[in-house]
């Protein structure tokens, strides 16, 4: 062995290690989702869009992983096989990183709106504004994946040497990039707005928003993505390959992944740790057996009233039909088929064989 004096340590094993690891994370965070679902029977169309979003995720994993070994990421400048490194393979899979990157996150992002306007029938405002952010999201997710293909003319020049129009796209990235965490924020703030109104107990509402709120791990994550790489952009190391920074968009995405499919875990935990909650949820069937949140909602739309045995009901706009929103002892709001009539109601003991958990 000679000894030069130079450190030959090398992290691609812990870069390889990262590029694995979130995607598996994220990839039971959405098994548990499903399983949820399953629980509830209340599969639609924002666990679709989650399990594509994983797939694509996979598919952009693939490519980070050869990436990785092909350009020699975490080794030092120094250590690098003289020839060794193909650059026009390895600057296919890096281009086909970037192109996946922002549709993964955008579809995530799709899910989570979708799952709040499953949850609407509250303010007409809140609507609005979720199918304002949906637009605003498709928009971007279009116009980033248009601009990220044809960064250079003609697209080869992404990977061979050649003379080509490109954009600056550091500069690009971290411009998109803060504009996905400003829309992140904007989505964080609708779980808060959804239920500020609820007339539950202020323990229960903070729970219920917290709940809704795994969001700002998205938010948190994008903002020190977007500082690391700026700053590796304006300040780049002589050894730049001798990092492990390629993987801070897995490891976004990988918690960007968890935050969206967290809400859905407190019915897996009230099914098989029922005391966790101090009420039991499930039966022995497996189907929501009680409920243990009330809620008080102003009806925006009067109705003839109905009262039945287990008491007054209030019905609110939905998807698909006239339909019921309570809060259940799951922390998500359900919703059941009933009518209303004042402008005030209290939802308070529900029968179980009419109503899905969202």
């Amino acid at each position: 062995m000679v000894y030069d004096g130079l450190d030959h340590g090398n992290v691609q094993g812990e870069a390889l290690a990262i590029t694995l690891i979130f995607p598996i994370l994220a990839t039971l965070a959405v098994s548990l989702r499903l399983y949820s679902r399953s629980l509830t029977s209340t599969f639609g169309l924002d666990d679709w869009i989650i399990c594509v979003a994983a797939v694509v995720y996979w598919g952009e994993t693939y490519c980070t992983y050869n990436y990785i070994k092909l350009a020699y990421i975490g080794w030092h400048t120094w250590d690098i096989p003289k020839g060794g490194y193909n650059t026009i393979k390895a600057g296919k899979y890096g281009y086909a990183v970037e192109i996946l990157y922002n549709p993964i996150l955008a579809l995530i992002k799709t899910s989570i709106l979708l799952f709040l306007w499953r949850l609407r029938g509250q303010k007409r405002n809140v609507k609005i504004a979720i199918i304002a952010l949906l637009a605003i999201n498709l928009s971007m997710m279009v116009g980033i994946f248009v601009a990220t293909v044809f960064k250079c003319i003609p697209i080869g020049a992404t990977w061979y040497k050649k003379p080509a129009k490109c954009i600056n796209f550091s500069a690009f990235a971290t411009g998109s990039a803060s504009l996905s965490t400003i829309t992140d924020a904007f989505v964080l703030i609708l779980p808060t707005w959804i239920v500020y109104d609820l007339q539950i107990q202020k323990r229960q509402k903070i729970m219920l928003i917290g709940i809704l709120s795994f969001g700002l791990i998205t938010v948190i994550s994008g903002i020190v993505r977007i500082v690391l790489l700026d700053r590796a952009r304006n300040k780049p190391k002589p050894d730049k390959n001798h990092s492990v920074l390629f993987t801070i968009s897995t490891i976004e995405v990988g918690l960007a992944f968890i935050a969206a499919c967290a809400p859905y875990m407190k019915p897996i935990l009230a099914k098989h740790v029922p005391g966790i909650f101090g009420s039991t949820l499930y039966g022995q069937s497996g189907r929501p057996s009680r409920r243990d949140y009330e809620l008080s909602e102003r009806a925006r739309h009067s109705k003839a009233q109905k009262h039945t045995k287990n008491g007054t009901s209030s019905e609110f706009d939905v998807e698909e039909g006239k339909m019921e929103t309570f809060v259940g002892s799951n922390g998500l709001v359900g919703r059941t088929e009933t009518t209303i009539t004042h402008d005030s109601i209290k939802a308070s003991r529900f029968g179980h064989d009419r109503s899905t958990y969202l």
